[in-house]
């Protein structure tokens, strides 16, 4: 036999002493670099042609968000009003002194302070009267005035001090002020109830803006006696402010017109200087001659009828290209309508992605110039390299095999493999006896850090070591522990048949109440053994907890995963090395867990909690995609009953057991696990108490028949597998 055919006999292929043409060095120098480039220039242009439709399509979305916010903000800042009204009615009701400027000045501002978007309130006499506090930036002023009968129009405008005191800062003798000739009395007067004005400049501020007023008369006298007109202002500048903090979050310029493009509401950078004589005028954007305002308004499209936004269009200005949007915005009460306008600048959304896109030519040119080199050496190197890859199948052949044997066990089948880990089901050579075996092999954690690595190291061995020390029989099972010549950890497990309590109510729906409670005490008695050892889990969950069949017995619980316990005394090195660290599962960590606070037993209540809550509705106590918006939920907001989550009546002891699980304060939940279970057991389920031994063996023949274990040693347990629980 010849050396080739002997190698050929051996599954080993060689290379042709004379290789073809396009095998060649010279046909791979060139066709490489040729594929390259045509692939390049394919996937550039998909790139591209996808990366114009995502960012139009996220230019339209961040556009319409935006929009709808600055419209939900001005709306919600002139609702205002009518509560303001209102206290403004009350306030005259209690016959106030009007001749106390000091009494006046503080229930006024009690009135309008903490109101965004208010730039004043005031009441006017039919004798020429007016009392009025206004925003004056971050100040607050007491405006007074009056009409005397010689004809003297005196006016006072004093600061309000912190502690409510007031300092004069002027004093106009004949200030030409009269409050019975301003547009906000006169609409008062000609209309009932609550009336808006339309825009008109404010004689204080010289800023256009509108007012909210409504005629009151004394409940005392006639429906006819008229005691003066109440009024609430929002001008340009207060306005703008409210607008200000939309711009702020989205980097974005936001502008409030009427249908005649009046100008109600802009940012303080278009606002015109104090003492312009543009300022005593409704403003426009040819008045206020602001080039990207004069570019929006040349670029509006019809005006919408409705509150949606209207399709984003393109906005070309000297300061550069814009994304724009318009939107309708009622005034509450039967007010006008205004329009808020956004925009854009382009270059936000576009500078990151114009900058990959040159970035990307710059790395597709290098790699073409390294292809070429590349390429040559394929060629050269080609023989060696598919010879090198034989070997290197072999090897990895070999370390399979090797892989298989762990200690008395040996590995058949992969369960599930996760980040770091793999669970595998694994069958005693001498025993026959099926097991579950979790590793994590020791290339997994090459390339981090040696801190990291003895890290994961000791957390795997004290996930061992304490899971071997549990006794309870609602805890898994641990067999064995150790560590290959290879440096992989491993531990040896009970292999469950069943199914975890997620995967059942999905699978299956929520749970009768009795059913709840039956699984809730048995995860109790796993969970008081660990506390009494002063452990914690940290990371109960649905996916944690799992219903199995131990021979004829059903429906018993198991408590896996205690990779992340931590003593509920730790000592100071324990501290140090997990200050800042917050590990478990956000959908149902406790408040004081989430906040990264010293935990106890009472942590793993409200985690326990969260999973009734779901078996009963089928829903997480908080929803959410984000993990930050998760454990913000978990530490401020008070959930929702489950009753009143799933819109059906539950057992009202059961319901009031799971709200006291879930009480942000530890103390107000049950003082310990077995607590929680002599209060499960002894609730008053009333109809829903069913849920025997006669109950469970018919679910479980109906949905999760037994199956066979045979157990030659040649052959492989089959099982109900479980969900691999690896990290």
């Amino acid at each position: 036999m010849t050396t080739t055919a002997a190698a050929e006999s051996a599954g080993i292929r060689t290379q042709s002493a004379a290789p073809g043409r396009l095998s060649s060095p010279l046909a791979m120098a060139i066709i490489l670099p040729l594929l390259v480039l045509i692939s390049g220039l394919v996937i550039g242009w998909i790139s591209r042609a996808a990366l114009h439709r995502s960012l139009a399509s996220t230019s339209a979305s961040a556009l319409n968000l935006s929009t709808e916010r600055t419209r939900s903000e001005i709306d919600h800042s002139l609702k205002q009003s009518r509560g303001m009204l209102d206290a403004l009615r009350a306030w005259l009701a209690s016959r106030p002194r009007l001749d106390d400027p000091n009494a006046v000045a503080r229930d006024l501002l009690a009135i309008a302070s903490g109101r965004p978007g208010v730039a004043l309130v005031s009441f006017s006499t039919p004798a020429g009267a007016f009392h009025a506090v206004q925003r004056h930036n971050l100040d607050w002023h007491f405006v007074h005035a009056r009409v005397d009968p010689n004809g003297a129009t005196p006016r006072w405008v004093s600061r309000i001090g912190h502690d409510r005191s007031l300092t004069l800062l002027s004093h106009q003798e004949r200030s030409g002020y009269d409050p019975r000739l301003r547009p906000f009395y006169l609409a008062a007067m000609g209309g009932q109830g609550a009336i808006w004005t339309e825009p008109y400049v404010f004689f204080e501020s010289g800023l256009p803006g509108i007012t909210c007023a409504e005629a009151v008369g004394n409940p005392s006298e006639p429906a006819t006696a008229i005691t003066g007109v109440i009024a609430v202002d929002f001008d340009l500048s207060s306005l703008g402010a409210v607008l200000q903090q939309v711009d702020s979050q989205y980097t974005s310029h936001s502008v409030l017109f009427t249908a005649e493009r009046v100008l109600v509401g802009l940012p303080d950078a278009w606002l015109p200087p104090a003492g312009d004589p543009s300022g005593r005028v409704l403003l426009n954007a040819a008045r206020l001659n602001q080039p990207l305002l004069n570019a929006y308004f040349a670029a509006l499209p019809a005006l919408p009828h409705n509150e949606h936004p209207q399709p984003s269009f393109r906005v070309r200005s000297e300061t550069g290209d814009h994304l724009a949007s318009v939107s309708a915005c009622p005034i509450p009460g039967n007010g006008p309508v205004w329009y808020v306008g956004m925009i854009l600048p382009r270059s936000k959304l576009m500078a990151e992605a114009d900058h990959h896109m040159r970035l990307s030519l710059i790395i597709g040119l290098l790699v073409l110039a390294v292809s070429t080199v590349v390429a040559w050496w394929f060629a050269r190197h080609l023989a060696r390299s598919r010879n090198e890859a034989t070997l290197a199948h072999a090897r990895a052949r070999e370390a399979e095999n090797t892989l298989r044997e762990f200690g008395s066990y040996r590995l058949l089948k992969q369960l599930g493999k996760g980040g770091m880990g793999e669970v595998w089901l694994a069958q005693h050579r001498m025993l026959a006896r099926p097991a579950a075996i979790k590793l994590i092999k020791a290339d997994t954690l090459q390339g981090r850090d040696v801190e990291r690595r003895d890290e994961i190291r000791k957390r795997f061995a004290s996930e061992a070591r304490i899971t071997a020390n549990l006794r309870s029989r609602n805890t898994i099972e641990l067999y064995d522990y150790g560590i290959t010549d290879d440096g992989t950890f491993y531990y040896v497990m009970e292999l469950l048949e069943g199914i975890d309590l997620f995967d059942l109510v999905r699978k299956h729906g929520r749970l009768p109440p009795a059913r709840v409670v039956h699984l809730m005490v048995q995860a109790c008695h796993s969970l008081a053994e660990a506390h009494d050892l002063g452990l914690v889990h940290r990371d109960i969950k649905a996916e944690n907890l799992f219903i199995c069949r131990r021979a004829d017995e059903v429906e018993v619980i198991k408590v896996l995963d205690f990779g992340i316990v931590r003593m509920q005394h730790p000592t100071p090195d324990m501290a140090k090395t997990r200050q800042g660290l917050v590990q478990g599962t956000p959908a149902t960590m406790s408040p004081e867990q989430a906040s990264d606070q010293l935990l106890d037993g009472r942590s793993d209540l409200y985690s326990l909690g969260c999973v009734a809550y779901w078996l009963l509705t089928g829903k997480q106590v908080f929803a959410g995609d984000c993990a930050m918006e998760l454990l913000t939920d978990h530490v401020q907001t008070i959930p929702t009953p489950p009753s009143e989550r799933i819109g059906q009546p539950l057992p009202p002891a059961l319901e009031a057991i799971i709200m006291s699980c879930l009480a942000k304060d530890p103390g107000k939940r049950p003082r310990d696990a077995r607590e929680l279970a002599v209060r499960l057991r002894n609730a008053e389920l009333g109809n829903n108490a069913q849920w025997g031994e006669v109950e469970q063996q018919a679910w479980w023949r109906q949905h999760l028949p037994p199956k066979s274990l045979p157990i030659p040693d040649e052959g492989v347990a089959q099982v109900f597998s479980p969900k691999p629980h690896v990290r």
